[in-house]
């Protein structure tokens, strides 16, 4: 599972292409991560233009 933290939509649209073969999650809000369900996920967090998520 990836979990991809950023709110630019066109770039979750693209990194899922990209990991089409597993599940991507697109986290855009802090109540979204459920740390039970997400503990073995692959994070990716887009920094690029501050478009990731205040924590």
């Amino acid at each position: 599972m990836f979990l991809i933290i950023t709110r630019d939509t066109m770039f979750f649209t693209a990194m899922k292409n990209i990991l089409s073969k597993g599940n991507v999650v697109h986290i855009q809000n802090e109540e979204e991560i459920d740390v039970m369900l997400h503990q073995n996920a692959f994070v990716i967090i887009d920094t690029l233009m501050n478009n990731v998520l205040s924590f």
